[in-house]
């Protein structure tokens, strides 16, 4: 279900959602390491913008996203 918000293109969305709750059996003030997770799959995925409630959390994730990927060389799909 969350890879289809994956898509670069339109922003990705998984801020707070009902998926990210139901998956991790939590209410929405709660979601927000479960929606930093659907932020960092987006971010390796592809994703470049992004809908964020948590604007300083979500750019710290997206920040160790971009170091991941430069230190280690990895790529989506590794």
């Amino acid at each position: 279900m969350a890879a289809t918000r994956c898509r670069p293109g339109p922003p990705s969305a998984g801020s707070n959602k009902d998926f990210v709750g139901e998956a991790l059996g939590l209410g929405v003030a709660e979601r927000g390491e479960g929606t930093l997770a659907v932020l960092a799959v987006c971010a390796w995925e592809g994703a470049r913008l992004f809908r964020v409630h948590d604007v300083a959390a979500a750019r710290e994730a997206l920040a160790a996203v971009t170091e991941m990927r430069g230190e280690y060389g990895l790529t989506p799909g590794d």
